[in-house]
């Protein structure tokens, strides 16, 4: 069989691109970052609000980036930190958003639904599930690969690739 990897990852690049440059045009008209895009769209899915590791795990970025980005979201009305009970510090409290993050959120939301529709004008329902199942799967096991590759160059041990044949 001939090699398509360079194809796959040909086609998921052009698609980031595409996701990252609506993402990118978003952001500049609701006047926020773009990194904070989905973050306030994960938010507006939980009214009872997410921590920010919760945030980073949804997302799957650094926690450190969440923490020193919220700041800047407080600052601008976006979000705010749920009050529970005596706790006065921000440390695991929950983010939610405000009245004015819920607007930007439905702008973010009916944006999403109207790409999605558009995009998928062309793909049946089933073939939409079917191409999520195999993403999905194909994401986990790039994962597991790249897991370990790294455990590979930390310990110097023999490529775990090698040997396999991966021509199909």
């Amino acid at each position: 069989m001939r090699e398509k990897f360079s194809m796959f990852v040909h086609e998921i690049d052009r698609l980031y691109k595409c996701v990252k440059g609506l993402e990118n045009d978003m952001a500049e008209r609701i006047n926020v970052k773009s990194v904070h895009i989905f973050w306030i769209y994960s938010l507006f899915h939980e009214p009872n609000g997410l921590t920010a590791s919760e945030i980073a795990r949804r997302n799957n970025i650094n926690r450190s980036l969440v923490s020193r980005e919220i700041t800047r979201l407080e600052k601008e009305g976006v979000i705010s930190y749920r009050e529970e009970g005596e706790r006065k510090n921000k440390y695991n409290a929950k983010i939610v958003l405000t009245e004015k993050g819920r607007e930007i959120a439905q702008v973010i939301f009916r944006t999403g639904v109207k790409v999605q529709h558009a995009v998928g004008q062309n793909v049946t329902a089933n073939e939409l599930k079917l191409l999520y199942s195999i993403l999905g799967r194909m994401s986990d096991s790039l994962s597991q690969i790249s897991i370990k590759q790294e455990a590979v160059a930390s310990s110097q041990k023999p490529d775990l690739l090698q040997g396999k044949d991966i021509s199909e």
